[in-house]
């Protein structure tokens, strides 16, 4: 009976001293995972404003559809709360934070700014997007916007 009490009272220990381990890899492995997802983003704007001329809004310009893999909630993962798309007029960078993460701002080769009022991804998983390339006062951005809009 003691060595029952005694196994319990020792496997709880450890699963106490490790949940905090656990947790902190968990988070590391979404940032990393959004900050690749970010890069493989950048790499596309960047092809995109590289290869084609910048449009006015309202015109028909050049545009790439993406698909890419956010994060999601499970046990080597921890999911993603937000990826924020400045609507054009601010002059924000990208934002995002995962679930325990900190908020943090990310720069991109071109500027990549969302629609008029931006764009909040609020979950992880397949997410389809796509990427127009605008002239926006004077400057070439590119607009991400879901692609079922």
């Amino acid at each position: 009976m003691f060595r029952t009490v005694l196994a319990v009272v020792l496997a709880s220990a450890l699963l106490a001293v490790s949940l905090p381990v656990v947790d902190s890899a968990r988070v590391s492995h979404a940032e990393r995972s959004v900050d690749t997802t970010l890069q493989r983003l950048d790499a596309a704007a960047t092809e995109l404003a590289a290869a084609n001329d910048a449009l006015p809004p309202g015109r028909a310009g050049a545009r790439r559809q993406h698909t890419f893999r956010l994060p999601r909630e499970s046990w080597g993962s921890a999911g993603l709360e937000s990826l924020t798309f400045p609507p054009p007029a601010a002059e924000r960078p990208v934002r995002y934070q995962v679930a325990g993460g900190q908020d943090t701002a990310t720069e991109f080769s071109v500027p990549v700014v969302g629609p008029p009022g931006g764009l909040t991804l609020q979950s992880g998983g397949r997410q389809r997007l796509v990427l127009r390339l605008q002239q926006r006062h004077g400057r070439s951005v590119v607009v991400v916007s879901r692609a079922d809009v």
